[in-house]
């Protein structure tokens, strides 16, 4: 199990790395996004595994062109919405 792979602890350190609660981290391992394995009596989580889940949940953004943009402020500077 231990290979050159780093382990952070779900308490600390994994919050402090994540910027996430370490309540949310314990929700998501709960529903199995991530494994956590006891280490010297310690709750860890492989940074690796970690990061892997992280990558699988970002979104890249519509890729939209100046042209379609500036299309739809205008469309809604025209009808009255504003382009907020």
């Amino acid at each position: 199990m231990l290979t050159g792979d780093q382990y952070l602890t779900i308490s600390k350190t994994l919050p402090e790395y994540s910027g996430l609660s370490t309540r949310t981290l314990e929700r998501r391992a709960a529903e199995g996004c991530f494994s956590v394995f006891k280490l010297g009596g310690k709750r860890v989580v492989r940074k690796s595994d970690f990061d892997e889940w992280v990558n699988t949940q970002l979104q890249e953004p519509p890729k939209q062109d100046m042209k379609s943009i500036l299309r739809s402020i205008s469309d809604r500077v025209l009808s009255g919405q504003g382009a907020a």
